[in-house]
């Protein structure tokens, strides 16, 4: 079980960043030239699990 928990998040590191999610709240940017951070891990997680393209799109990366 855990050879695939590795497999799962190896798959979220190197899948290529997300843009924003639908429904989610988002927050004044208290300075607008600061650049956006990266995604958690975590919330790749759930994006992924909330759409079944993302999913999709996450599992046919090719490793390269």
């Amino acid at each position: 079980m855990a050879l695939v928990r590795k497999f799962a998040f190896n798959k979220l590191k190197t899948a290529p960043p997300f843009s924003d999610p639908p429904n989610l709240p988002v927050k004044p940017c208290r300075r607008p030239t600061k650049p956006p951070r990266p995604k958690s891990l975590k919330l790749r997680r759930k994006i992924a699990s909330w759409d079944v393209n993302r999913l999709a799109e996450i599992l046919m990366i090719q490793p390269g």
